[in-house]
């Protein structure tokens, strides 16, 4: 399939469906599920659903994952594997239609980096963000949402690996790479033009049924 010059601007069609014999996820096309792992504030969960829901043109739900973070708990670091969660997470995908991102409040790194905000499979289906780092000491007023505001971006920037982005080297882009709270700032709740043309291509060509998928281009409220 080509890519398109131009990114579509139309609202994706979804059909849910929920499985409650099992703990394994299984939900109809083009869905978004946010989890909570471990102790997550049910507001800071529910602001960034909300935001991405405008952010994107596409559905997007709360989901229950059976996942204890203490199982990736490195005790040499006093830090969390995050592709131990990750893999986690895997296992309760089953559905190539669903992208699961799975939101903690614990302090996240692997083999390579001492700390991580997020980290997703590359053209995957599971990503994994952080809410540990994201608030600065001394931000009292309007703390609880300047950190659920950098979630929802690191959020936003993690689901774009899931569909296949790599970093983009627009500093206002949601793909630009962030190593601190400065950069994460920068960014707006956006794609830049570039990544919602490759954005509504890949979701295109990995979800069949999603021809009208689209990808909204205003900055989430």
């Amino acid at each position: 399939m080509a890519r398109p010059r131009s990114a579509s601007r139309t609202t994706a069609r979804c059909v849910m469906r929920s499985n409650e014999a099992g703990s394994r996820l299984v939900y109809g096309p083009e869905v978004i599920c946010v989890a909570p792992i471990g102790t997550v504030r049910a507001d800071v969960v529910e602001r960034v659903v909300r935001w991405l829901r405008e952010a994107l043109g596409l559905p997007v739900i709360i989901g229950r994952i059976p996942i204890d973070p203490e199982d990736a708990f490195l005790a040499n670091r006093g830090q969390y594997d995050a592709r131990r969660l990750l893999l986690e997470l895997n296992e309760h995908s089953a559905s190539a239609a669903v992208r699961l991102v799975g939101i903690t409040e614990s302090d996240l790194c692997n083999v390579i980096l001492d700390f991580v905000f997020g980290e997703a499979q590359l053209d995957g289906n599971v990503a994994i963000c952080s809410a540990y780092r994201l608030s600065e000491k001394g931000e009292a007023e309007g703390r609880e949402e300047a950190t659920a505001r950098r979630l929802m971006k690191v959020v936003l920037h993690e689901l774009g690996h899931v569909f296949g982005l790599s970093h983009c080297e627009d500093e206002d882009c949601a793909m630009h790479e962030a190593k601190s709270l400065a950069d994460i700032d920068r960014r707006s709740t956006r794609y830049c033009s570039s990544c919602i043309e490759a954005l509504s291509w890949e979701i295109r060509r990995r979800v069949p049924s999603a021809t009208d998928a689209a990808v909204a281009t205003s900055h989430a409220a």
